[in-house]
């Protein structure tokens, strides 16, 4: 099974509805805005569990979290809770390494899309506990990780299906599927 569609499943039962209405948006163009907000955010996280330099634990442990398990399987639940937008500046911190990155991910998007980039910083706490979590589901999600470089491993090559080093092309693929379902 691909992130899109682990993504997908999680998105399921309104949560992406939800998010529209909350952010006054179409929910097809926002289905968009997370296709390729995904990439971006898997990309990052790959690209820190791919450096040797970067210690890889707290994102995997971050990612088998129970609480950001259940953020990703109940995301319809977590929408219009405050706290998940304060989890989920904490996980970009992991994630992209500084607001200034989030920031430039998020005009990225904005670029892409057409969407509004206010918005997009907005939505971007949101959707990084459901990648996160998605991600975390792959390893089974206990949130007790014994061993950081099998898992670590594990998301590696779930991320980089064909083995060609890069994520990207792999989840770009993905989110054209993603936008065609």
């Amino acid at each position: 099974m691909d992130i899109i569609n682990i993504l997908l499943s999680s998105l399921q039962s309104g949560a992406v509805d939800k998010m529209a209405s909350k952010f006054g948006a179409d929910p097809d163009t926002l289905s968009q805005v997370i296709a390729s907000l995904t990439p971006k955010l898997t990309n990052e996280i790959k690209t820190k569990l791919a450096d040797p330099e970067t210690d890889s634990a707290p994102i995997i442990e971050k990612a088998t979290d129970p609480e950001i398990q259940e953020i990703a399987e109940r995301a319809d639940e977590y929408i219009e809770r405050e706290d998940i937008v304060e989890k989920g500046n904490d996980l970009l911190g992991y994630i992209t390494g500084s607001k200034e990155k989030s920031k430039e991910i998020a005009s990225q998007v904005a670029q892409e899309t057409g969407f509004d980039y206010s918005i997009i910083k907005q939505l971007l706490p949101i959707v990084a506990p459901i990648v996160m979590g998605s991600l975390g589901k792959t390893l089974g999600g206990s949130g007790n990780v014994s061993d950081v470089k099998s898992a670590e491993s594990s998301l590696l090559s779930f991320l980089d299906f064909d083995n060609d080093g890069s994520v990207m092309d792999d989840i770009i693929g993905m989110a054209g599927k993603f936008l065609r379902s």
